[in-house]
């Protein structure tokens, strides 16, 4: 079981805040107006439960209330971006950042930027998920993750639902089991993200329910067949009964090309292959085929624009 680290007092929170995600500062105080009000003396207590690795943080919190904010003078230069996932268990959870903000309660959940400056504010005393991942596991264009940040996701949308019930089921396993049973299971929660978010596009877009269904079918298909290293648009059309032409137009507005979509489901297979403890006996080689790639020269140059190291480096630090 995962060790509960607890907190007495605001600095030692900071302390474990920073430690388990990113450079924080803690406030034991509330908000007057739209300002955070400091009460240095005020007693606190919180506790977090979770797992921290080189590139993904799961973690489970219970807080009296207080503020955490991260301003421009807490985020690094070269830190490489990562999205904060917050999911309400209880109490109160409002998020403030680009003049957004989301008021959380028990159930709900919004996803921000950690490389933008944002504010945090439990009103009372809550407990919480916390996911901290990279942008690059979010199969969503930036434009709609500008759009769809710091927005609540409620109740009552059955998908957002599902992610709420998946992330409480699974509550026990990810600070329960070994580090790569808890990172498949991050991911698949993250991947669970991406489906809203993609779900949340669609409607906004008013794109057709043919339409969705027809994407969704195709996205299965190419999921289904990564490691066929010829699985290109003709390849995915012809499959279909359609022409290249009208796949496209199914793709169109989502911010991406068919073919872009099939490299970047590559990539993140070999990346969580390279992050994976029991598949060290594979050459990068290996990898890069088992995913589909058979040019690995092109594999490591693509691998490395899109993760900013080779994946040979990727593969050493983590």
């Amino acid at each position: 079981m995962q060790a509960i680290h607890t907190a007495r007092n605001i600095d030692k929170w900071t302390d474990l805040l920073t430690q388990y995600f990113v450079p924080l500062e803690a406030n034991a105080g509330k908000t007057d107006e739209g300002d955070i009000v400091s009460h240095p003396s005020r007693s606190f207590s919180g506790s977090i439960r979770g797992h921290r690795w080189e590139s993904m943080t799961v973690a489970e919190l219970s807080v009296q209330s207080h503020t955490v904010t991260r301003d421009r003078s807490l985020i690094g230069a070269d830190e490489t971006r990562h999205f904060k996932l917050a999911i309400q268990e209880s109490g109160r959870g409002v998020i403030l950042q680009n003049e957004k903000e989301a008021v959380l309660h028990a159930g709900e959940f919004a996803f921000f930027d950690s490389q933008e400056p944002y504010s945090v504010i439990f009103d009372d005393d809550s407990t919480c998920q916390i996911i901290l991942f990279p942008r690059t596991l979010l199969g969503v264009p930036d434009k709609f993750l500008h759009e769809l940040a710091v927005t609540p996701f409620c109740r009552e949308n059955s998908l957002a639902q599902a992610l709420s019930s998946f992330a409480k089921q699974c509550s026990t396993a990810l600070m329960s089991s070994r580090e790569a049973v808890s990172r498949r299971l991050t991911e698949n929660l993250v991947d669970l993200l991406g489906t809203v978010l993609t779900n949340e596009v669609h409607e906004k877009s008013g794109v057709s329910l043919e339409k969705q269904h027809q994407r969704e079918q195709i996205l299965n298909f190419i999921v289904r067949n990564l490691d066929n290293p010829y699985l290109t648009p003709k390849e995915i059309a012809r499959a279909h009964f359609m022409s290249v032409r009208s796949l496209h137009q199914v793709f169109e507005g989502s911010g991406e090309t068919v073919a872009s979509i099939v490299r970047n489901l590559r990539l993140e297979g070999c990346r969580r292959t390279l992050e994976d403890p029991t598949q060290h006996a594979l050459s990068i080689s290996d990898i890069a085929a088992r995913w589909g790639f058979v040019d690995a020269a092109y594999f490591s140059r693509t691998f490395r624009k899109r993760y900013g190291a080779s994946p040979s480096q990727w593969r050493a630090k983590k």
